[in-house]
């Protein structure tokens, strides 16, 4: 057992300690029950003049393990001890050739512990970019070297978001292995992680020799990046890789799914990002075979009944659409008993003969009338069948749209009439209500799978081509 007064020295630097005089050279060489020998806890403890110290009195030190397999090496790159590790490489220098040199120097930077993991791979681990950059340095035969998980010093490095030192292998190493666990790569690794940005992504497309080989492999399941882009909805990185020649988009996973057919089988929200996505894969999407549909429609079947299972015993949905028809049709009855400037003496509108007074009169009749006969198709929906509702209710949605446009319309008349000797009051509402129109049509323009309209889906398909398909804007995205 080793002397715990050398414990305590290698834990404080305390070099005064290292004389042969006070301790026998086979002192040096006794370890701890965890089979750690002094230069690991000064390693541990980034104490280098003590390890300096040792490693001049004991220099076999440099290369014991350790009940985890862990040299001094590993320990020091495990708590990112620059001044110690470097230390420890030049050591090797001393005493040898220059041939001699270079191959002790590898044999330690290439020993690995218990989980096949080099001081490289431990580096990365705990996050030390700085003393994984000096390892890529000294020997670049470390990028090639996975451990029991199957994971590259790359993939390490992408996966706990080392950027620059997945840059700098990169630079130093173009055709470096970037295999990770589960037949994943680095390019698998940098679209699932939620911290990975577009430049790591652009680093590796940028380089022909490495993302050859990495673009288009698959993983235990059969996805490629392009599949776990869509898996994992990162919309940036998916464009990327749409707009790389190299990158194989018809490729199917063991599901028998191109990318293209998970995004179309997923429920995406409403976003500038989505509707690219949407319109980008639509010239790779493939009608499904006659097993897939047999699928799909099982499934589908299974939905509709769970559907028409739940709409039988919850009409939630019917009580908020007439909910807010009888909110319009009240609202526009009593405006027009309520009319804006009064009535005269003799019963008729104060303001009847103003351009405005007239538009408020037409947008709230067509407001009270749009709204209750939104409450009769729904009153009757709720009768009829299961099957014809969804008629009924495509009806009275596009009615109470129109119902509560009329209703701001005549809102503004209304207050154009009260406020017209301030111009500039007047036009508030006029703003207030452009931008209530403006901003349901961009809700309905940006949804992909937005509610059909008659007569509007063809011009509004070509637009939505037009934009979402412009590389210019996936640029704007990416970045």
């Amino acid at each position: 057992m080793v002397d715990w007064r050398l414990l305590i020295a290698a834990a404080k630097g305390e070099t005064k300690l290292l004389d042969l005089t006070m301790f026998h050279h086979s002192d040096f060489d006794k370890v701890t029950p965890q089979n750690n020998n002094v230069l690991h806890v000064a390693a541990k403890h980034q104490r280098r003049d003590f390890a300096a110290g040792i490693l001049d009195l004991c220099p076999s030190l440099l290369f014991k393990e350790n009940n985890n397999g862990d040299t001094p090496l590993h320990v020091a790159a495990s708590v990112g001890s620059f001044e110690v590790l470097e230390l420890l490489v030049s050591s090797t220098n001393q005493e040898t050739s220059d041939v001699e040199n270079r191959g002790i120097t590898k044999q330690l930077l290439r020993t690995t512990n218990k989980q096949n993991d080099t001081a490289l791979n431990v580096a990365l681990k705990n996050g030390h970019a700085n003393v994984a950059k000096l390892l890529v340095e000294q020997d670049t035969g470390l990028l090639d070297m996975a451990n029991n998980n199957n994971e590259s010093p790359l993939y390490l490095a992408i996966e706990r978001g080392l950027f620059d030192i997945a840059d700098h292998i990169l630079e130093r190493s173009p055709l470096v292995s970037g295999k990770g666990p589960k037949g994943m790569n680095a390019l698998h690794a940098a679209v699932e992680s939620d911290i990975v940005t577009t430049g790591i992504i652009h680093c590796i497309l940028e380089m022909p020799e490495t993302s050859l080989h990495l673009l288009n492999e698959s993983d235990v399941h059969g996805n490629t990046p392009l599949h776990l882009s869509v898996v994992y909805k990162r919309h940036a990185i998916l464009l990327l890789l749409l707009n790389n020649k190299r990158v194989d988009k018809r490729v199917m996973n063991r599901d028998h799914f191109t990318a293209a057919d998970l995004f179309y089988s997923q429920e995406q929200e409403v976003s500038f990002e989505n509707a690219m996505g949407y319109y980008a894969l639509q010239r790779y999407y493939r009608q499904p075979s006659q097993q897939q549909k047999n699928i799909e429609t099982k499934k589908k079947q299974e939905k509709a009944d769970l559907e028409e299972s739940n709409a039988r015993n919850n009409g939630a949905m019917y009580e908020v659409h007439l909910l807010v028809a009888v909110l319009v049709a009240t609202v526009a009855f009593a405006a027009a008993f309520q009319l804006p400037g009064g009535y005269k003496p003799d019963g008729t509108p104060a303001l009847m003969d103003k351009a405005a007074f007239k538009c408020f009169l037409v947008f709230d009749t067509i407001a009270f009338c749009f709204s209750v006969t939104t409450v009769y198709f729904l009153f009757y929906a709720s009768r009829d069948g299961f099957r014809a509702r969804s008629v009924f209710l495509y009806v009275s949605a596009l009615l109470m749209v129109v119902s509560l446009i009329a209703m701001a319309s005549a809102f503004v008349s209304g207050m154009y009439l009260i406020s017209s000797k301030s111009r500039k009051l007047a036009i508030v509402p006029f703003l207030m209500v452009g931008f209530f129109v403006l901003h349901g049509f961009i809700y309905w323009f940006f949804d992909p799978r937005g509610s059909y309209f008659l007569g509007l889906e063809r011009p509004r398909e070509f637009f939505r081509k037009l934009v979402y398909r412009n590389p210019f804007f996936h640029v704007i995205v990416c970045n």
